[in-house]
């Protein structure tokens, strides 16, 4: 359980650091290209590692997008080469576009896990549960953004003690009207 607590806090951390990363590549240059590298890990589309893999495993297409995103933010940067940059609205663009696709990267894994605590029992549920409490809540800002009633769907289904009661289809129908395909 506390390997799937540390494995959310972890994909978490690779979701929001590339979204810092843009922001402050305003300022310095080189933290475009960490944008890059926090999400696919350094390596090329086809190899990911890290975030990237577990978003290619799942949805290529939404994989495909979030990279398109990570060089958006480069083609921003090579336009704008003032220091501070300049377009900022070039830039915004670019993080949104990648967000976009990283959101729905996360609401897919989460979605999996759903998926998977029907299926298994035991430690094998104690972990996907484990995993689910910590990322879930982490999506609730957005969630509730988009849509409050679904997002409230879905905080209700973690916030059940038992996973045993949690009505997996009903959040993983609420994870698809709030994060929909890019």
């Amino acid at each position: 359980m506390n390997a799937a607590r540390i494995e959310a806090a972890l994909l978490w951390f690779l979701y929001v650091s590339p979204l810092s990363e843009v922001t402050s590549c305003t300022n310095k240059d080189a933290d475009c290209d960490s944008a890059w590298a926090y999400y696919t890990g350094g390596t090329p589309r086809t190899e990911p590692v890290g975030l990237a893999r577990y978003v290619r495993e799942l949805a290529p297409a939404t994989h495909e997008r979030a990279y398109d995103a990570t060089l958006a933010v480069r083609c921003w940067r090579d336009l704008d080469r003032a220091t501070p940059a300049n377009d900022l609205e070039l830039r915004d663009r670019a993080r949104a576009q990648l967000d976009h696709a990283m959101q729905r990267g996360m609401a897919i894994i989460v979605r999996q896990r759903f998926q998977e605590l029907t299926c298994t029992s035991g430690e094998a549920k104690a972990a996907r549960w484990a995993f689910l409490k910590v990322l879930v809540p982490l999506l609730e800002r957005e969630a509730r953004a988009r849509n409050p009633a679904e997002a409230d769907v879905l905080k209700a289904q973690v916030e059940k003690l038992d996973p045993e009661a949690v009505d997996a289809s009903a959040a993983i129908t609420a994870l698809d009207r709030l994060f929909p395909c890019p």
